[in-house]
């Protein structure tokens, strides 16, 4: 609550918040709160929690001696679970659906793309059938290609990012975010 007015009060009216980062629904209460007037704060569009693919997002399990370490996005592995996500995102009140397409998975900590072709479609698909649009994660060229030749609205960072995928973007209207520092 103290942060969203001292966004407001340095002068920022509107904001987009891809994830959660482990807070659940938080940002959903939030929103509502400034929406109806209870708290100042800029407007939100908010992404509740990102979706990952299984395994591939922190804390790493490999580091700890926990079986059901707790998650700071939801987990999917496959398209029915993957568009069930999406599904539950929307109905959370998510007003963005935030997808990583790829993640530090290699055998050697690489970033890797972690959803197939397949199931990042069928999530972009689900996502605009429910009036969604759709960010991703990608760092890599193969996340930011595959994420393109779904149709999201925008990559984030795109560190590995080849001409010919930028390209692409270009050529399919996929809005680059990059991260600067």
């Amino acid at each position: 609550v103290a942060q969203a007015k001292a966004t407001l009060d340095a002068g920022f009216t509107t904001l987009r918040d891809l994830g959660t980062e482990g807070a659940g629904d938080a940002d959903t209460g939030l929103k509502r709160a400034i929406d109806e007037g209870i708290i100042p704060g800029p407007r939100l569009a908010i992404a509740n929690r990102a979706i990952v693919a299984a395994g591939a997002y922190g804390p790493a399990r490999k580091a700890y001696a926990l079986e059901d370490l707790p998650q700071g996005a939801q987990e999917v592995s496959g398209v029915d679970q993957a568009v069930e996500a999406v599904r539950r995102q929307a109905a959370a009140g998510a007003d963005w659906i935030k997808i990583y397409a790829d993640y530090r998975v290699g055998p050697d900590g690489s970033a890797r793309a972690t959803f197939s072709q397949a199931e990042l479609d069928a999530m972009v698909a689900a996502a605009h059938d429910l009036g969604r649009p759709v960010a991703v994660h990608a760092a890599t060229d193969e996340g930011m290609r595959r994420s393109a030749l779904a149709g999201v609205q925008t990559i984030e960072h795109g560190y590995g990012g080849t001409e010919a995928t930028f390209k692409l973007m270009a050529a399919k209207g996929v809005a680059y975010v990059p991260t600067l520092t």
